[in-house]
Order: C-alpha cells, then structure tokens, then sequence
C-alpha cells in the first residue's frame, strides 16, 4: 500500500469518524468507541507523515489559486502531502471543477 492510500484511507476514517462524533449526544456510551478509532487514526497519520512538515504559513505560500468567474480556486496538484490526502477527503460531496481549476 502506498504512503498516498495509507493517507487516503485514514483520512476518509478521520472525518467518518468526526462525523459520528456530531450525531452523539453527551454522556452517550458510544462516545468511548469514537475516540479510540481517532486516537488510532491520529497514530496512523502520525507514523505515516514525516516531521518535516511545513507551517501553515509555508503551506499557504507553496499551494497556487487560479481564478475562474471570479473565484479563487485551489490547484490541487500544489498542495503538498498529506494536505492533499485531508483536502481531498474534505471536500467529498462539495461543488469543485475538475482538476482544480
């Protein structure tokens, strides 16, 4: 499996995993069983990326925009790992053009 899948994959867990967290209410027993599979998560995504990760100042410099009908879109392509594995499993659902511009 490559570093890409492996990062896909816990990344799609991760937002299952938040997502599940909103429809629980306080006190609900099945919180317990959530929290574990995050902590999992975050130890997976923590063997997988490296420490030299950027700031976010240094992301926001390295990913380029384009604009399109007066919209500043992302170009997926710039965006380094693993912030391309998290953007992408965000933005499942959401209304973008193909290829990122």
């Amino acid at each position: 499996m490559t570093i890409d899948h492996r990062l896909r994959i816990l990344e799609i867990a991760k937002r299952r995993a938040l997502w599940t967290l909103t429809d629980l209410q306080p006190g609900d027993p099945r919180t317990e069983r959530v929290l574990a599979e995050l902590e999992e998560v975050d130890q997976g995504l923590q063997d997988v990326v490296s420490g030299d990760q950027l700031s976010t100042q240094e992301l926001a410099d390295v990913v380029i925009t384009k604009l399109h009908n007066g919209v500043q879109l992302i170009v997926e392509d710039s965006i380094p790992e693993p912030w391309l594995q998290r953007f992408r499993a965000a933005s499942v659902g959401s209304t973008r053009l193909a290829e990122g511009h």
